[in-house]
């Protein structure tokens, strides 16, 4: 999935998700450009799909399954 505004500075998104679409447009949450610390791990100096779909993908999403956790958050 990839975020980017329109011209009218509306969020697009080209794989559809509507929960992110709502909060991008609501301003509940805002794009940060983490690009100065993203490249600067070494499993990133390439980005690439293959490398973000491990990381949070099998080291995040994976791991709280494999908690029985359904959800993110200590609540």
């Amino acid at each position: 999935m990839r975020l980017y505004f329109n011209d009218r500075g509306r969020c697009e998104l080209n794989s559809y998700d509507k929960f992110i679409y709502r909060l991008i447009n609501d301003q509940a949450a805002v794009q940060i450009n983490q690009s100065t610390w993203l490249f600067s791990h070494s499993g990133m100096r390439i980005p690439s799909e293959d490398v973000f779909n491990r990381s949070y993908k099998d080291e995040i999403i994976e791991r709280l399954k494999g908690q029985g956790r359904k959800q993110f958050g200590r609540y």
